[in-house]
């Protein structure tokens, strides 16, 4: 058993390697999507897994799979992983079948309800539209011929409330990019498409500013009532730009970032019927912006953090658990600087005190690019830092009472102040 170390220091985060169990579905995929929800009946943080390419599995019904984490009985740290098929109910029997990968998606959170488009499968290009209720646990679908994009797979959506932008009239959601094939080459979009989710009707928006090029595999959010996009592929190039689109203008702006930039990849070849996996893995969390993406040069997966305010990068230092966990040939080492070996297409959700990526591909597994079959749960560092705790504890012992608040409190208020600041590993305040 394997236990989560306390001792991070800012920037600094702790991968530890979850086994899955062979349940009822393939834990092995790509390309899907994914998302937490908040279940009100049982309080509990859920997450879902929605289609995906898994090869074994790929001409039956359309999966959606709720992952279960099970835990140490004593200390409540996770163990192991395990997905769960869920019944799901159809508007019709057509739709049943959606054996598909590479949709964009995004959850909508006021209308509880996970958003799909497109896609691909083993024959087609898709454009339709998709919605998957996680409480009522149904699953309607918009059709083709209410408009929005074309047939296209890999493109990317964010959904934007109307409460974080007071001059918007409803809910929405925005796709950009994407890429479609054209018997064997791809072509690539960046074009701009607004679904409003009271009407159901599409938009194409013609953006003007500076535009992103056509690529596709990016990485969308909504900050401040405001779209952005990161990254992105065209089939020769991996980028690592950040674009932020005005809502009310459809004006695009390019944005300069400092700090520690992820890298990117050049000299690229084009393959017919090939998709190089580079989409990052991302999460916002308040005012920054996490990403776990590929280091090429060392074939291990980093993490960074974009601090939307300032606009710096900033690299985390990944530390693994203790202990050792043997799993598909990945032997941790104890306590020491890590990164887990690199995995393209995959998703980062977050489930109560920690991150987790599900899925990918591994290249370094396989010439196929096999789908990992395993989880890697992320820790992110406390909110108050061992120097800041460190200085309390001085002030509440070696200080002048009569000189100092902090020396007059007794020992259990420092020690209920700093358990307070530090109740969730992932504290939300310390990350906003």
């Amino acid at each position: 058993m394997s236990h989560i170390s306390p001792h991070l220091m800012e920037n600094e985060i702790q991968w530890q390697l979850i086994p899955v169990r062979k349940c009822t579905m393939v834990a092995n995929r790509y390309g899907h999507g994914s998302f937490g929800f908040r279940n009100t009946l049982t309080g509990s943080d859920d997450v879902f897994v929605i289609g995906g390419n898994h090869k074994e599995d790929l001409a039956g019904k359309f999966s959606i799979a709720k992952l279960q984490l099970y835990r140490h009985l004593q200390d409540g740290s996770v163990v192991e992983a395990g997905y769960h098929r869920q019944m799901v109910h159809h508007a019709s029997e057509s739709d049943k079948r959606f054996p598909r990968w590479g949709f964009a998606y995004a959850y909508c959170e006021e209308e509880q309800r996970f958003f799909m488009h497109g896609g691909f499968d083993t024959l087609n290009d898709h454009s339709d539209t998709r919605f998957f209720s996680p409480e009522h646990r149904s699953c309607s679908t918009l059709g083709s011929d209410g408009g929005g994009p074309s047939p296209r797979g890999y493109h990317s959506a964010t959904y934007v409330p109307k409460k974080s932008n007071r001059k918007l009239q409803s809910n929405m959601v925005i796709t950009f990019g994407g890429q479609t094939c054209l018997g064997g080459p791809y072509m690539y979009f960046n074009d701009v498409h607004a679904l409003d989710l009271e009407s159901l009707n599409w938009t194409h928006w013609r953006c003007e500013g500076d535009v992103p090029s056509a690529r596709s595999q990016t990485f969308a959010f909504t900050w401040r009532g405001q779209m952005y996009v990161y990254g992105g592929y065209n089939g020769r190039k991996l980028f690592t730009d950040l674009f932020k689109l005005d809502l009310l203008t459809q004006q695009w702006t390019r944005l300069m970032t400092t700090g520690d930039h992820p890298n990117t990849l050049s000299g690229l070849v084009p393959k017919n019927f090939r998709i190089f996996p580079c989409k990052p893995c991302g999460l916002l969390v308040g005012n920054k912006l996490i990403l776990v993406l590929e280091d090429y040069a060392t074939s291990t997966m980093d993490a960074y953090v974009l601090h939307l305010r300032s606009m710096r990068w900033i690299q985390l230092k990944g530390y693994s658990s203790h202990g050792t966990v043997p799993q598909e040939d990945v032997l941790l080492p104890v306590d020491e600087p890590f990164n887990p070996p690199a995995r393209g297409n995959g998703t980062l959700v977050r489930s109560g005190e920690h991150l987790y990526v599900i899925g990918g591909t591994e290249r370094h597994l396989s010439k196929t690019k096999c789908p990992a079959p395993h989880l890697w749960q992320l820790t992110l560092p406390r909110a108050m830092s061992w120097d800041r705790e460190r200085i309390l504890w001085l002030a509440c012992f070696k200080n002048n009472p009569w000189d100092c608040h902090l020396a007059r409190c007794p020992p259990h208020i420092i020690y209920y102040i700093i358990t307070l600041v530090n109740t969730n590993s992932f504290n939300l305040k310390s990350w906003m």
